[in-house]
């Protein structure tokens, strides 16, 4: 013997789409889409039962929220190609410094700030800081001399390389190779 549910009031279309306001053509629609209606003749019907399923399977889900998180995945390779034409080399340097350890590179004897156009003392204590030249002693005038150090002939190389790079690919770089 199985139990029986009482049947639930039974809505015609009309009578269904008034109740949960949307139109007739929709609800039937819907209403076999989900297999939620009944039907005798041209007439759908709807119980009480299978409004409360069409209720529920039309209820909007609730969406993820969207966190902005740093991708740990690699770079496309359109980025990994494309990145040196939008932003300076990698070096750690500024080019006014990059301009001073090119000039200082060409000569063949250690040099004071005097001697280099564009630095000062300040411009040296800093390129001695970051390690891009070297101190080989004092002159006369108690001044630093300085050389380029292997450090600073890398940085010189990361920027040449990153110039021609550019200038092979059409785009200005010539105020970094200067």
């Amino acid at each position: 013997m199985t139990t029986q549910t009482p049947l639930d009031t039974i809505y015609t279309a009309d009578e269904a789409a008034a109740r949960l306001r949307i139109s007739r053509r929709k609800l039937i629609k819907l209403g076999r889409e989900f297999g939620v209606c009944s039907r005798s003749g041209t007439d759908y019907l709807f119980s009480e039962e299978d409004l409360l399923k069409l209720w529920s399977a039309i209820r909007v889900r609730p969406t993820e929220k969207m966190f902005t998180t740093p991708s740990t995945a690699p770079a496309p390779w359109y980025q990994e190609d494309m990145t040196w034409i939008f932003s300076r080399p990698s070096t750690t340097v500024d080019r006014r410094v990059l301009g001073v350890l090119r000039w200082l590179d060409r000569q063949k004897e250690p040099k004071c700030h005097k001697e280099m156009k564009g630095a000062g003392e300040a411009t040296i204590r800093h390129m001695l800081e970051n390690g891009v030249v070297d101190a080989c002693g004092v002159n006369s005038e108690g001044l630093t001399l300085v050389k380029v150090s292997a450090t600073g002939k890398e940085q010189l190389k990361i920027a040449e390389r990153w110039a021609r790079k550019r200038e092979a690919n059409g785009k200005n770089a010539v105020w970094w190779s200067r």
